[in-house]
């Protein structure tokens, strides 16, 4: 009687206990869990299904596998497949609640297997895939909160859970991503997802780094290696420097022979789709006195290495934005030597502030002119106004203009021999200009057209007062104003860019930018003044500093804003902010993390020279940083190691979290938390109730002889 009693209690522990024992895994084929329909559809809310792919080149029995859902801390066997079924090499085996003639279904494609049983939660989701031996093969989801990709929103959006091309560990994020297509579904149907078919493809974000400054013929580097593709596709990169020179890679280097502003578009393509992003390269002209160039052109003058030689009365003296028909191919800007000498043209240049024209070994005879047509100097006159400056090699500006809007074949030219310009439909490259009106000899100074402002002599020092404002109010004012502001230094230059830093007030965060780089020793935590104009260019609040004047006045502290990723907006660029949360993916310049309200980027900046790698997956940290942006969104850019503490917690749950084994090959077996019994515990029990069995019928045998 015992001894039954003991069989029947056994039977029952083993039937109500959850026994899926992780064990070598026999060396199959792949099969993983391709998709998931966990919300059901606008159908019914039970009108779930299951994809399993064969990743193989063989056909694979996949009769008797089990599939099991997360249950409490347990797994629950959720369904078996039942004999004689069969994936196909490269096929799909589609599992469904309901079959595609069912009203409450929006399936167009009949399921491989139709099981009542499948039931997927929209919470602590994790799905496991077993052979007929109960060896795991793969699992989907993590268990934990919401399902790692898909989309649901009640009446209007289902978007399926989709596995990324190269399938590794189910368990984590970075394989799963969330349905952009709509296949195999009855039409007009609302549903997103790819059942029986090749899952959907998302195109690359392409990202080409920041903006940076450089000199002429020093060697640029650019980078694309933050830009990232959700289906871990092979990406290939194409650059289109701005200048005609093209290259591929991930980390190309350019030259640049001219001054001036590019626009650098990098191209990044999956073989599928492609996006773009574009990178701002500023290259400048060093300021160097050249050797003068000998006069061969002008045998009546004397070859001299006086700098003299090189200074004169050159004036700019017309400029041709808007000729008819293609502007490019008749636009000029022409110059006029007022001085009673020639004057060598090396080392001067014409600039539109963008881009500029540096002269050779010209040399340009007493009362002479010089017209440069777009062709040759690449300085583009635009049709709705613009600047254009004369430069000497002293890095003078020795003659300027700003023009207005242009009409067609008007040409804005100098009145001979005066300091006026006015409109005429007369242009005359290379000569003497032509006015139709005449106002040379007026006794009264003329401005010039109304829409030109003269610049003449704009190397002498400007006496205008700054305004004395809090960093915040630079949002409020017109480009070019000239601002003074106080604030704590948070970024050094160099950190994020050799030609800028970052400051911040109690009022707000801005960008302090030099092209020459002229700044003095700046440190983290020094006050300084700085005098600059406001800027329109780049992301945030920004002022080009003036040469010279930036002065350290102290040290002071910011305290950093303690945020989450929702909180993250354009208004807070530049801020020194604090996150916390937990590392889903690491890289060598980059890092994912994710807090409560979703996943933010953390980049470190080539000045910086961090290496994020050593940071691990799970591990929990709190960031600090300045907030920057991108096309991509926001980005939190740390200054040093010192920025990136383990957290001793992490929304509020301690760190010692139960990591889960990744998958390290095609037949690894994923260690998910399962609370699994061990074979060898099973059979000790199952001994010592035999035993004691064993024991129980002895001792009644003795004890009923006895009594006979």
């Amino acid at each position: 009687m015992f001894l039954r009693a003991c069989i029947v209690l056994l039977f029952v522990f083993t039937q109500s206990v959850p026994f899926f024992p992780v064990t070598q895994a026999i060396e199959i084929p792949t099969v993983v869990i391709n998709e998931l329909m966990w919300m059901g559809s606008s159908a019914s809310s039970a009108d779930e299904w299951i994809e399993l792919r064969n990743t193989s080149d063989q056909q694979i029995d996949i009769s008797g596998w089990k599939m099991t859902k997360k249950s409490g801390e347990d797994n629950a066997l959720m369904l078996t497949i039942p004999e004689n079924q069969f994936i196909a090499p490269r096929a799909y085996y589609l599992i469904a609640n309901y079959a595609d003639d069912a009203t409450n279904s929006h399936l167009a494609i009949a399921p491989d297997l139709v099981e009542t049983d499948v039931a997927l939660v929209n919470s602590a989701l994790q799905i496991g895939l077993y052979t007929s031996q109960d060896e795991l093969i793969d699992s989907a989801d993590d268990g934990v909160g919401k399902p790692l990709a898909g989309e649901y929103t009640s009446g209007e959006i289902w978007k399926s859970m989709e596995r990324v091309r190269e399938p590794s560990d189910g368990t984590r994020p970075e394989d799963w991503k969330t349905s952009s297509a709509q296949v195999n579904f009855d039409a007009a149907s609302p549903e997103y997802g790819t059942p029986g078919a090749e899952n959907s493809n998302t195109a690359p974000a392409a990202n080409a780094g920041e903006d940076f400054s450089i000199q002429v013929g020093e060697t640029a580097t650019f980078d694309a290696s933050l830009s990232e593709d959700a289906d871990h596709d092979t990406l290939s990169y194409s650059w289109d420097f701005d200048d005609g020179g093209v290259a591929s890679g991930i980390t190309p280097t350019h030259v640049y022979q001219h001054e001036g502003e590019y626009h650098v578009v990098l191209i990044v393509s999956d073989g599928m789709l492609t996006s773009s992003d574009e990178v701002l390269v500023s290259v400048s002209l060093e300021s160097v006195l050249p050797t003068p160039e000998t006069q061969e052109d002008n045998p009546g003058e004397e070859e001299s290495s006086d700098p003299e030689y090189m200074r004169g009365n050159v004036l700019l003296n017309e400029v041709f934005p808007n000729p008819s028909g293609r502007d490019q191919e008749a636009e000029f800007i022409e110059l006029y030597n007022a001085d009673d000498k020639a004057v060598s043209l090396s080392g001067w240049k014409v600039t539109n502030d963008k881009s500029s024209y540096h002269f050779d070994d010209q040399v340009i005879a007493p009362g002479a002119f010089l017209s440069i047509s777009y062709s040759t100097s690449k300085v583009l006159l635009r049709n709705s106004g613009g600047v254009v400056r004369l430069v000497n090699p002293f890095n003078e500006i020795v003659s300027g203009l700003e023009y207005g809007v242009a009409e067609e074949a008007m040409s804005f030219a100098r009145v001979n021999d005066t300091t006026h310009w006015e409109w005429t439909s007369l242009p005359t490259p290379g000569s003497e200009n032509e006015i139709e009106q005449d106002i040379s000899s007026s006794n009264t100074e003329v401005e010039g057209d109304s829409n030109a402002i003269i610049l003449e002599k704009t190397n002498e020092t400007n006496t205008s007062l700054p305004k004395n404002i809090k960093v915040a109010e630079i949002a409020g004012l017109d480009p070019k104003t000239l601002v003074q502001v106080e604030g704590v230094v948070t970024a050094a230059p160099g950190m994020f860019s050799v030609s800028s830093f970052w400051l911040q007030d109690e009022s707000g965060a801005a960008e302090v930018s030099s092209t020459n780089k002229l700044f003095p020793e700046l440190e983290l935590g020094n006050l300084v003044r700085v005098i600059g104009t406001v800027s329109s260019a780049g992301e945030g609040l920004r002022i080009n500093q003036r040469k010279d004047e930036i002065e350290v006045i102290g040290v002071s502290v910011v305290a950093p804003e303690e945020l989450q990723s929702d909180d993250l907006n354009e208004a807070l660029i530049g801020h020194l902010v604090s996150v916390q949360g937990q590392i889903t993916k690491s890289a060598k310049t980059k890092l994912t993390l994710r807090d409560e309200q979703g996943e933010l980027a953390v980049v470190a900046k080539k000045g910086t020279e961090l290496d994020l790698s050593s940071f691990s997956v799970d591990e929990p940290v709190q960031i600090l940083g300045i907030l920057g942006w991108t096309s991509a969104g926001p980005q939190i850019w740390p200054r040093t190691i010192e920025d990136i503490q383990i957290a001793g917690e992490v929304l509020g749950e301690a760190t010692s979290l139960e990591a889960q084994t990744p998958l390290t090959d095609s037949t690894a077996i994923v260690n998910d938390d399962r609370k699994v019994f061990p074979t060898w515990l099973v059979m000790v029990i199952i001994g010592v109730m035999l035993s004691l069995g064993a024991w129980w019928y002895w001792k009644h045998r003795v004890d009923t002889t006895s009594h006979v």
